[in-house]
This record gives C-alpha cells, sequence and structure tokens, in this order.
C-alpha cells in the first residue's frame, strides 16, 4: 500500500476536514510569526536604547579644566567605563542648539546657562543592568566638584521593566497557541478517524497493519500542517511588508525581513504541529468490531 497516495487520496475524499484543518494551522502559524517578528524588533529596540544610554556628569562652576580632565580619568578607570569625555559650556551649548525646541528655549537666557560636564560611555554590557547604572551614578556623586549626575533612571528602569513584561507575554501566548493548536488539530484528526471508521475496519479485515493505517494520518497530517505553513508564510511576508512601509517612518531600526530560511521555518513547523497531532490518538479502537 502507498501511504503517501491513500493519504492524498484521502485528503481529496475529505475536502471540509482537510482545508479547516489547514487554515486553523495557517492562521496559528501565523500568530506565531507575528509575535516572533514583534520580540525580534522589540529585542532591536531595546538594543538601541541599550546603546544609547550615557551618563551626564556635570561639573560644578567656576571648576578649572585640569581638574575637570582629572574628574574624567578617575572616571574613565572605574571598571565597565568605555571613555569620559569632557564638554565644555560652550560646546554643550552648540549642540543642544541644533535642536529647533531647546534652541528657542535656550534663546531666552541672556547667559549660557547650561554647566560644563562630562560625557560617560558605558561597556554595553553594563548598559543592560540598571542596577549597575545607578551605582555607576551614585559613584559619579561622591566626586569633588560634581554638583549632579543624570542618566534617565526612572525611564530606563520604567521601559526595561515593561518590555520584559511584554516579552514573557508573548512567549506565554505562544505557548498556549501552540498547545491550542495541537489540541484542535488532534481533535480534528479524531474527528476524521470516527467519520471514518467504517473504512479503517475494511483495510484492518484487508490485513494493513495498524502502523501503515495511521501511517496514512499521519501523513495526511503531515501534509495539512505543510499546506498551512506555507500559507502562513506567504501571509507572513505581506503582514512583513505592511509593518516595514507603515512603521519604518516611525523607527529607523533593523526590521526583521522574512528570509527563505524563516519560510523553511514556519513551513516545518507546520509539519511538526501536523505530525504532533496525528500522535495524540489511538487508532486501535477504531478497528475494532
Amino acid at each position: 500500500m502507498n501511504v503517501f497516495k491513500e493519504a492524498v487520496l484521502s485528503l481529496k475524499k475529505y475536502k471540509f476536514t482537510a482545508v479547516t484543518t489547514i487554515m486553523i494551522l495557517a492562521f496559528n502559524l501565523l500568530v506565531l510569526g507575528i509575535f516572533a517578528m514583534l520580540i525580534y524588533n522589540l529585542n532591536n529596540f531595546l538594543n538601541e536604547v541599550r546603546n544609547s544610554v550615557e551618563i551626564s556628569v556635570y561639573i560644578k562652576e567656576g571648576t578649572k579644566k585640569e581638574a575637570a580632565d582629572a574628574i574624567a580619568m578617575k572616571i574613565k578607570l572605574k571598571s565597565g567605563i568605555d571613555d569620559a569625555i569632557f564638554f565644555s559650556r560652550d560646546e554643550a551649548l552648540k549642540e543642544f542648539a541644533q535642536n529647533e525646541d531647546f534652541k528657542s528655549y535656550l534663546d531666552s537666557f541672556k547667559i549660557n546657562p547650561l554647566p560644563d560636564s562630562i560625557r560617560v560611555i558605558i561597556n554595553k554590557e553594563y548598559k543592560k543592568d540598571p542596577v549597575k547604572l545607578k551605582e555607576f551614578a551614585d559613584f559619579f556623586k561622591t566626586i569633588d566638584n560634581v554638583t549632579d549626575v543624570y542618566y534617565q533612571k526612572e525611564e530606563i528602569e520604567r521601559f526595561f521593566g515593561f518590555a520584559g513584561i511584554i516579552r514573557k507575554i508573548v512567549i506565554w501566548l505562544s505557548v498556549m497557541l501552540i498547545l491550542g493548536s495541537i489540541f484542535i488539530v488532534s481533535s480534528t484528526v479524531r474527528l476524521s478517524v470516527f467519520a471514518r471508521k467504517d473504512d479503517i475496519k475494511k483495510m484492518k479485515s484487508a490485513g494493513i497493519s495498524l502502523f501503515s493505517i495511521k501511517s496514512i494520518f499521519m501523513v495526511e497530517s503531515m501534509l495539512e500542517g505543510a499546506a498551512g505553513g506555507i500559507l502562513a508564510a506567504i501571509f507572513l511576508l505581506g503582514v512583513e511588508r505592511l509593518a516595514f512601509e507603515k512603521l519604518n517612518i516611525l523607527w529607523s531600526g533593523k526590521w526583521l525581513h522574512i528570509t527563505p530560511v524563516m519560510i523553511l521555518i514556519v513551513v516545518f513547523s507546520g509539519i511538526l504541529m501536523g505530525l504532533i497531532s496525528s500522535l495524540l490518538f489511538r487508532i486501535k479502537p477504531y478497528t475494532e468490531k
């Protein structure tokens, strides 16, 4: 008996069940793919935020350049610090003046209100840890002639905390969606087997082994999974293109582009879900008279 041929004939014979299963798998795989894109882009955005984290150390007014350089050197010697760059108040004014909003605000002052400062470049490994950033800030505050330290502490902690919650929610939803998909497809396969119990008994009476009979349903489920995966990959390409066109203007980060490898992963995931679903029922009870 040609198992593959029998599986294809079965799909043609029971088209409604096959189409229903394929659409369920396609929808669930599409949602999982969107979740994967969300996590990927969230991680990219978090990396950009981390890379932009700097600590500004403000110097007491009247501090000589030599003393400011000494402060920068002391900061630079601390473990986890890549660099410490001195910015005079005039340099800071020129930089802020490039922003139109800041420029109009600064123009209202008769004198330069900005202090001398030291821009601290944090090692990328330490940028991931809000606790370590706070330790750096607390240390810098103890240095003589330092009046204040700024690094958007609350905003960073709140943002990373929120991002962590979003990531956990997406992962849990993905797990639930996978389990739900397997359960639904498995139930569909079970109903399909029940509807064909007379055909199954005839095959058993003809001397066909239980393994061969079940193999037909396994191959059938895998073909449905492959079809669902292909459909999901096509829709995912459309979602990716739409997201790129609509959202790339809001954020110039690195969007995930769907690659042939990703398409293969989606299709393989569909095949795997179909296979697992077909393994979750016993064929023997339907062969008994």
